[in-house]
This record gives C-alpha cells, sequence and structure tokens, in this order.
C-alpha cells in the first residue's frame, strides 16, 4: 500500500511525502524527485532506478559505539552505493548528523538544485548497474 500526506519542506514549497512498501516500490521510484532512505539494500535500487537520495541512518547508543569502534575503521561508508563506489556518492546522514534539521538541509538543498542532482543520480545508476549484473 501507499501512504502520503501533503506538508511543508521547509523551502517555500508544498510536497507530497509517501511512504510505500514492496508492491508499490517501482511506481514510488519511477515518480520520485528525491529519496529519504535507511541505509541498506534500497541504496543500491534507488541508485539503479537512478533516484536522487540521501541516505540516513540512527541508532542506539551501544550499536553507535560497536560500529565506530569496529566497523568504521574499516569501512568508511554506509550506504551500500557508496561502499561499492570506495567514495562518497550518496550523501549520508548518520548517527547524531541524522536529525530533522540536517535532513531538511540536505532534502532543501536537492529539491533546490534538481539538475545538479539529476546528474549525480545518473552518474551513480550508471555505476551501479554494472557492477548489478556482473555479479548476475
Amino acid at each position: 500500500g501507499v501512504s502520503g500526506h501533503a506538508t511543508s519542506d521547509g523551502c517555500g514549497r508544498s510536497f507530497r511525502c509517501v511512504v510505500v512498501d514492496a508492491d508499490a516500490r517501482d511506481g514510488a521510484f519511477a515518480c520520485a524527485s528525491l529519496a529519504l532512505a535507511a541505509c541498506g539494500t534500497v541504496n543500491i535500487e534507488l541508485a539503479a532506478a537512478g533516484v536522487p537520495q540521501i541516505a540516513v541512518f540512527r541508532t542506539s547508543w551501544l550499536t553507535e559505539w560497536v560500529i565506530r569502534k569496529w566497523i568504521r575503521p574499516t569501512i568508511r561508508h554506509a550506504a551500500l552505493p557508496n561502499i561499492v563506489a570506495g567514495r562518497q556518492l550518496v550523501p549520508e546522514l548518520l548517527f547524531e548528523q541524522c536529525s530533522p534539521d540536517r535532513i531538511a538541509e540536505e532534502a532543501c538543498f536537492a529539491l533546490a538544485n534538481p539538475s545538479l542532482v539529476a546528474a549525480e543520480a545518473e552518474q551513480l545508476r550508471r555505476l551501479v548497474l554494472p557492477s548489478m549484473h556482473a555479479r548476475e
């Protein structure tokens, strides 16, 4: 199913915020201007679909400590497209950076610069698709 409501983006515009389940995912990807997505496989799916995105991740203090202490020293990124690329292509808002204000700031930038964000999403799509097909 799909649920949504109209809201303000903090940039003086209104938009429709949509939350979808797996059955409605492809349709939502096809019409999305921007996705706010938790770090995971959906980041690869969004990249393959050419959808601009912001990857977010917030967790408990204990999990954050484990990630910072044991995982982050060897894996520098959380979003899978960034891990595949070995550099940040998808903006990541992790831990204390994953706040409503920072998410709104990144989203406003993306929505105010659609040409730039679309070009970056297309570059990411071209990078991710070959790596997806290589594993098939």
